[in-house]
């Protein structure tokens, strides 16, 4: 049986991303599994040129946490 190569999780990212998510370190574990998020964003900035931005929001708790997503102007 052969087998059937899935995206890797910088190309998933990449799309969510280009379609015009905002995610947080938190989501894009829990949709694409990533434990190291802050290591695909930096590869899709450097390697991919992707023009990702982050905001720094405020949780409801206080705690400050980032948000990644591209400008639409951008894509």
């Amino acid at each position: 049986m052969a087998k059937v190569k899935t995206p890797s999780q910088c190309t998933r990212i990449r799309e969510a991303l280009e379609q015009g998510d905002r995610l947080t370190g938190m989501q894009i574990l829990n949709r694409f599994g990533c434990l190291n998020y802050k290591g695909r964003i930096a590869d899709l900035r450097k390697k991919h040129q992707l023009p990702i931005k982050t905001d720094m929001v405020r949780t409801p708790t206080g705690k400050r946490i980032g948000v990644y997503y591209i400008q639409r102007s951008a894509i």
